[in-house]
């Protein structure tokens, strides 16, 4: 998994947020959105896989012109103070420190 450490409380947290008219519900944090750990809607298939076939796979851009409900950072710290449900993993460096996070891994 690319985000190891999510929490079960963050998942529930995101999925309550889940309401009719919005295309997708990501959480946003000071370092930007986490589209990991967002839930998207069946109405915004045709969109991504537009995007997707248009090579332009940058998964937040096919949501700028779509209703999207975005959870705020003080809510995601109320849950997770650390924000650790958000650590991504793209390199051998960001292993190493989640190797650090949770010895054993």
């Amino acid at each position: 998994c690319d985000t190891p450490f999510l929490k079960k409380e963050m998942l529930r947290a995101i999925l309550n947020e889940i309401e009719e008219g919005f295309d997708a519900i990501i959480p946003q944090t000071h370092l930007g959105m986490e589209p990991l750990n967002a839930v998207y809607s069946k109405a915004s298939l045709p969109a991504v896989e537009q995007a997707v076939l248009s090579e332009k796979h940058k998964t937040l851009r096919v949501f700028r012109k779509r209703h999207v409900k975005y959870i705020p950072e003080k809510r995601l710290l109320e849950i997770d103070p650390d924000l650790v449900s958000f650590f991504n993993i793209n390199t051998p460096e960001d292993l190493i420190k989640a190797e650090r996070i949770s010895p054993g891994m």
